[in-house]
């Protein structure tokens, strides 16, 4: 969990600051599934830096999209409620070539093998892969992918 300090239930300037700071390296990536996580403890940092009139534009809007996903966010789901044509968080260029080897059914060993990495590595994109697109197996991710328009239909 996320620690903030507050002072009679507002977050202190140094918090936000600091969260200002997070915020800062983690807006060009366009990370959200990071601070998703942390939701509901992450709301007051985000309507803080939302509503402190020095914070740099880009970081509120930032913010605003972070709050307005922890808003939509549906518990122990990985993707945000509403229409569901939306990842949370990207898949990476090589989680989408893991993806498209798993769609042909490729085991572990072969990706590892085409891709030129380790078993390990395979199975930690697998993993990922399964939890940006809300799925709790590797059939379930490629019907969701698939939904998504990620790989094609074949």
């Amino acid at each position: 969990m996320i620690q903030q300090r507050k002072n009679e239930g507002r977050v202190t300037p140094e918090a936000r600051t600091h969260f200002e700071r997070a915020l800062e390296l983690a807006e060009p990536q366009g990370y959200t599934l990071l601070f998703l996580e942390q939701d509901p403890d992450i709301r007051p940092l985000l309507a803080a830096v939302i509503t402190h009139q020095d914070a740099a534009v880009r970081l509120r809007q930032y913010a605003q999209k972070l709050l307005k996903a922890c808003q939509e966010e549906e518990p122990d789901q990985a993707l945000p409620s509403g229409d569901g044509s939306v990842l949370v968080e990207a898949l990476t260029p090589r989680e989408m070539e893991v993806l498209q080897l798993i769609a042909i059914g490729d085991p572990n060993r072969v990706i590892a093998d085409k891709l030129v990495i380790t078993v390990r590595t395979v199975k930690k994109h697998v993993t990922n892969i399964l939890g940006k697109l809300g799925a709790s197996n590797r059939t379930q991710a490629v019907a969701r992918a698939r939904e998504l328009g990620l790989i094609s239909q074949d």
